[in-house]
């Protein structure tokens, strides 16, 4: 720590920064690699009982996926926005919107369930211009998606479609063949790329999107790694826990 002559404290770490990776599903790959069925990713279905995901299978998930965001030509001008709350699903679509150089836009869920005017909402979409909108439950989102969402905008679905509006089951995704655009689109990806979109809380005002590159994530990632050091010797797991919101009917 060093104090400067306007009186301002200039702080340095005493280790350096070690490498990290260009896009994070270099890790996943890498995990998936060397231990394929170690547990990555978990979380309860409605009956209680546990779904796990191995590292093998989430990286598989991943690129299967980023072969169906390829084949719908988005791009950074038509990234992909997620309107519902953290799942499994949410998980893998963002992992494979950054092994294949698309962006992801999450969009706060009490945006759509809460709010009556859905202002926020279409705000952010008319920001990202997203190629493709994914919500969990089609029912659930369903006066969001119908307020904000144009019909000539892919809608996709984990479960319950919304009715009188075409979409695409997430499952659907998981039934495709990567092919090697897969590989080739992830090569072309450089860490200054835009990774993801995150959007302030909007206290006082409109939501803002920032941005996140892939040299962003992957280095703070890696700042994580080096100040909390057992992360290396006991490899966590991710648990997907989403509590009820009781403002929410």
């Amino acid at each position: 720590m060093r104090r400067l002559a306007d009186g301002s404290i200039l702080v340095q770490p005493d280790e350096a920064l070690r490498a990290y990776p260009r896009v994070l599903t270099d890790r996943v790959n890498q995990w998936a690699a060397r231990f394929p069925d170690r547990i990555c990713i978990a979380r309860r279905d409605a009956r209680g009982e546990w779904i796990r995901l191995t590292y093998a299978q989430v990286f598989d998930s991943v690129r299967r996926i980023g072969h169906g965001l390829l084949n719908r030509r988005l791009s950074a001008d038509r990234p992909v926005a997620i309107l519902s709350e953290n799942d499994l699903e949410h998980f893998l679509l963002t992992l494979a919107g950054m092994h294949v150089g698309i962006p992801i836009a999450p969009i706060s869920p009490s945006y759509s369930l809460l709010s009556k005017d859905f202002n926020r909402v279409r705000h952010a979409l008319n920001l990202v211009t997203p190629g493709l909108i994914f919500a969990s439950d089609g029912a659930r989102y369903g006066g969001v998606i119908g307020a904000t969402v144009a019909e000539d905008t892919e809608l996709v679905v984990t479960s319950s479609p919304p009715p009188g509006r075409k979409s695409t089951l997430f499952s659907e995704f998981l039934s495709t063949t990567p092919g090697p655009g897969v590989e080739a689109a992830h090569a072309r990806i450089h860490p200054d790329d835009v990774a993801k979109i995150l959007f302030t809380s909007g206290s006082t005002g409109v939501p803002r999107g920032v941005i996140n590159t892939h040299r962003m994530i992957c280095s703070n990632l890696q700042m994580i790694a080096q100040v909390f050091p057992f992360l290396e010797d006991e490899p966590p797991v991710l648990v997907v826990h989403i509590e009820p919101d009781p403002r929410i009917a």
